[in-house]
Parts: C-alpha cells; structure tokens; sequence
C-alpha cells in the first residue's frame, strides 16, 4: 500500500517535517509550528491520527484549539522548552527515536533488532509520565527490567542509575548443572521466557546456553 507523502503540510499547529520509521503505519515527525499558533516543540504522529474523529492537531500543549499556549503536563514549558523538555521528556523522546528512527545512532540495538514501545507511550507523554513518574536525577535513564531483551512496557522498566544498569545487563555465571538443566528443560519443551525467569538470567542469555553457546 502506497503512502501518501505528508511532508510541507499543516494540521492545525502541527507543520509535517519528515517521515519517520513506525510501528503502526506511517509516522510524521512534525514541528508544533510558532507560526500557526504552536509552541516550537516537535512531536511524532501516525497518519490515522490526522484523520480521526477527534485529530491530532498540535503536540499537546493546547486544550480546546484556542491557539493559546497551555501546557498539559509542564514539562515542556518556560525556560524548559529552550532545551527540549524536562529530562523526564527528554527520555522519553530519546526512547521513541532509538525504536522508531532507522537513523539515529544506536537503532540497530533498539528498533532495529524488534524492541518496541507500548502503543500508548508512544503517542502519550502523559501515559507514559503517569506510569514512570518524573525522572528521579541526571544519573537515571530507563531501562528495560526484569527482561533486558523486552519492549519498553509496563513491568519491563524502571529508572535506573548507570550501576544498577550494568548489574541487569552483566552475565550470570552458570555452573556445569545449570546448563544441563537449561538444556533439558529446552529440550522439554519450556520456553525459553519461562527458563530465564527460573534462572535469573537474560532471554537472550538462556536461548544461547540452550543452543550451546556459554560464551
């Protein structure tokens, strides 16, 4: 099915800059235009969005179409917009790009190898602030846990420091019967989600010890 290139047109406050990768259809990454009565931030939107009952028509700083400046949840606003957002959104933002945006720096690691982004965190700050909550410091940043090798979702993240990223991301030793037993219990038809769990380990750690990869 052939997309309709969006880019140059406008949707309210929304000016449509480029198209980015998605995971429902199109995506727009499109800037909530001063010009048009927005506030200067950028947002991403899928095409359906623009043509539901009730469209998407800025970046969420307005209620009600007045074309006044209203933010919705203040971490876009004052002296914050001059440098993105807030942390909180900042991370969020970063989060989106690295999943959703084939050319950003490390979507190989993300986007690229199928982590993906519960639906509505993806389209929602606020979803994705009422579950998280504010970013506790600059040494925080998400991270995918228990399941390191999961979608960002929730009872899969957490803020985290750099420390407590590297305990979830280091390898588990496992002695000579651990391995048997993960083989077995393989072999035996458990998945491999259900293993790792028993073990403490990673997905992708359980599925190379079955295949016979300890290194």
């Amino acid at each position: 099915m052939r997309v309709v290139d969006l880019i140059g047109q406008t949707f309210g406050y929304l000016r449509v800059i480029e198209r980015s990768g998605s995971l429902r259809g199109a995506r727009w990454k499109c800037l909530c235009d001063p010009a048009l009565g927005g506030c200067g931030n950028t947002t991403y939107v899928c095409s359906g969005d623009f043509r539901r009952a009730r469209p998407v028509r800025s970046c969420g700083c307005d209620r009600g179409g007045t074309g006044k400046f209203q933010p919705t949840h203040g971490h876009t606003s004052g002296l914050l917009r001059e440098h993105g957002g807030s942390p909180t959104y900042i991370s969020w933002q970063a989060m989106i790009q690295r999943c959703t945006n084939s050319s950003v720096r490390h979507h190989r690691l993300y986007g690229g190898r199928g982590i993906r982004i519960h639906a509505e965190w993806l389209d929602s700050f606020e979803a994705f602030l009422e579950y998280m909550g504010p970013r506790p410091s600059l040494e925080h940043s998400i991270d995918r846990f228990p399941d390191q090798d999961g979608n960002y979702e929730p009872g899969n993240v957490r803020w985290a420091t750099r420390k407590e990223q590297a305990i979830n991301r280091r390898t588990t030793k496992l002695d000579e019967w651990d391995i048997r037993f993960i083989r077995h219990w393989r072999d035996a038809g458990f998945s491999v989600r259900d293993i790792s769990k028993a073990f403490g380990i990673s997905v992708g750690h359980t599925s190379n010890v079955s295949r016979g990869v300890t290194r």
